[in-house]
């Protein structure tokens, strides 16, 4: 990924039926402990279909997609990505590790 390159999708395998959660996504710009935080009033989405992606099976309904925004990747550096689920009534039960990715500059 690349310094302000958008329309690109950053996807999560959480394996377990995510039906009727409450999922967030925050995204941490290197060296930041302020994160982005997108929902699904911002993009962030249960992935509906099953897909294969680079030889990776994302089952439907157990994996979370955002479609990367324009102005959202602004910087280079090791970039990290929690996700959140919360279950009907906003209790937290599961929260991902950091997963990391590079973002060069073009």
């Amino acid at each position: 990924m690349q310094v302000r390159e958008y329309g690109n999708f950053l996807r999560i395998n959480l394996s377990e039926v995510l039906t009727g959660s409450t999922v967030t996504l925050e995204l941490y710009r290197p060296n930041s402990s302020t994160p982005i935080v997108i929902t699904t009033s911002n993009g962030l989405l249960i992935g509906s279909l099953d897909i294969e992606v680079k030889g990776k099976t994302y089952t439907a309904f157990e994996y979370i997609q955002y479609q990367i925004a324009e102005g959202v990747i602004d910087v280079e550096g090791i970039w990290s990505a929690v996700a959140t689920v919360a279950d009907s009534g906003g209790t937290t039960f599961r929260i991902t590790k950091k997963l990391k990715f590079t973002v060069t500059d073009c």
